[in-house]
C-alpha cells in the first residue's frame, strides 16, 4: 500500500511541476505578445520533430535586433500543412524580448488558437494535481 502512495505522490508532482513549467510559458508568451519587438528572422536549419499527433519543427534563426546585432535563437513551431513554410531560407516572423533577445518566438505559436495554448495545458495538469491529492488524502 506505501509503494501505490509513494507512486502516486511521485507522478502527482512531476504533474504539478509540469504545470508550473507550462504556466511560465503562457506568462512569457503574453509578455512577448504585449512588450515583444517584431522581426523578421530567416530560418538557417530545420528539423522536423515526429510526434504522435502533433509533429513539430525545430529551427535555427537568425534575426537582427533593434541596434542591428544579428541574433541567433532556436525555435519550435507546429509542422505546417503546407511543407513550404520552413525550408530553410525562408524568412518568418518573430517576436523577441528587448532585454534579452534570445529570448524570442515565432508569431504563429505566439498567436495561436487559444485552446493550444500552454495555459490549457497548464489548467490541466493543476486540476488533475488537486484531483490526486484529493484521492492520496483519502488514501492517508
Amino acid at each position: 500500500m506505501i509503494q501505490k502512495e509513494l507512486i502516486f505522490s511521485v507522478v502527482m508532482i512531476a504533474a504539478f511541476v509540469l504545470a508550473l513549467k507550462d504556466l511560465r510559458k503562457f506568462i512569457s508568451h503574453q509578455q512577448l505578445r504585449k512588450f515583444g519587438l517584431p522581426a523578421t528572422a530567416t530560418i538557417v536549419a530545420t528539423q522536423r520533430i515526429r510526434q504522435k499527433n502533433n509533429p513539430l519543427m525545430r529551427m535555427e534563426i537568425e534575426y537582427k535586433n533593434k541596434a542591428g546585432q544579428i541574433q541567433q535563437a532556436q525555435v519550435f513551431a507546429p509542422d505546417s500543412d503546407d511543407s513550404f513554410d520552413y525550408l530553410i531560407g525562408n524568412e518568418i516572423g518573430v517576436r523577441y524580448d528587448s532585454l534579452r533577445p534570445q529570448n524570442c518566438e515565432t508569431e504563429d505559436v505566439l498567436y495561436a488558437e487559444w485552446w493550444k495554448s500552454p495555459l490549457i495545458r497548464a489548467l490541466f495538469l493543476f486540476a488533475s494535481s488537486c484531483f490526486a491529492l484529493g484521492l492520496l488524502c483519502k488514501w492517508w
